[in-house]
């Protein structure tokens, strides 16, 4: 899949999904999901943050504006599993 289409994927899951984390578990973060899915989108404000995020990129795909992508540091501990 394009970058342009699986960023509208992505815009309109986490717009329309966002409480019930089905934008986590398209990008494959099954925890995050799960937290999503029995908060409700984080008591809603995970929800909206996302979106806002999510609307930004989307922005930028169409109007060619290239997207920063942040590389993280892996987490050292026994517990890096539950935030990735």
């Amino acid at each position: 899949m394009n970058q342009k289409k699986e960023i509208k994927l992505e815009f309109y899951l986490t717009l329309f999904g966002g409480p019930f984390g089905v934008h986590k578990f398209y990008k494959k973060k099954i925890f995050m999901g799960i937290l999503y899915f029995f908060t409700c989108g984080l008591f809603l404000f995970g929800w909206w943050i996302d979106s806002i995020k999510a609307g930004i990129n989307y922005y930028k795909v169409l109007h060619n504006i290239p997207i920063k992508v942040k590389k993280r540091k892996p987490i050292q501990g026994c517990w890096w599993w539950l935030i990735n």
